[in-house]
């Protein structure tokens, strides 16, 4: 039986470029090529570069803090929206969303958002982790009981700890 694999993640915010901020700053990784998000990387690394061989996610948990579900900006203080060459302004979430739509088409209905409210105090964040943590045993509960399952944590982005106590 194949297990399901499960991606839990806490969304990092998209990088304006300094130099030139019409582009989002981009790196060059070995074996996965570009990246322009931090976690990007480390979901195209889990899917693997062979196609034949590739890792299918079945579920992502996606901690987003209210600036990620927010809009990219060019400059923070001054709310300037970032736009990209075709004019189109993003959030932060569906940016990352369209960086990895070439090898998950279906990355949204996938995937289950997590809010993460940046501002609240260290015990509510706790409670938001444990609110996560639910989130994940319903949906291994509604599997079959003899279906293997597969978490994969993304420790590359966002609040590290909070994935990390996941």
């Amino acid at each position: 039986m194949v297990a399901k694999q499960i991606l839990l993640l806490f969304l990092s915010d998209v990088k304006v470029d300094r130099d030139d901020p019409t582009k989002i700053s981009a790196r060059e990784y070995g074996g996965i090529g570009v990246a322009e998000t931090t976690n990007e990387s480390a979901v195209r690394f889990l899917l693997g570069s062979d196609a034949a061989a590739s890792l299918q996610l079945d579920r992502i948990f996606l901690f987003a803090s209210k600036k990620v579900r927010g809009p990219i900006y060019v400059n923070e203080k001054k709310k300037q929206a970032y736009q990209d060459a075709a004019g189109r302004s993003w959030t932060h979430l569906a940016y990352f969303y369209e960086r990895l739509r070439d090898v998950m088409p279906d990355i949204e209905a996938i995937s289950e958002v997590i809010p993460f409210d940046e501002d609240m105090s260290a015990a509510d964040s706790m409670g938001m982790v444990l609110d996560a943590a639910a989130r994940i045993q319903r949906y291994i509960a509604a599997l079959p009981p003899e279906e293997p399952v597969v978490l994969h944590a993304d420790c590359t982005g966002g609040m590290r700890y909070a994935t990390m106590m996941m």
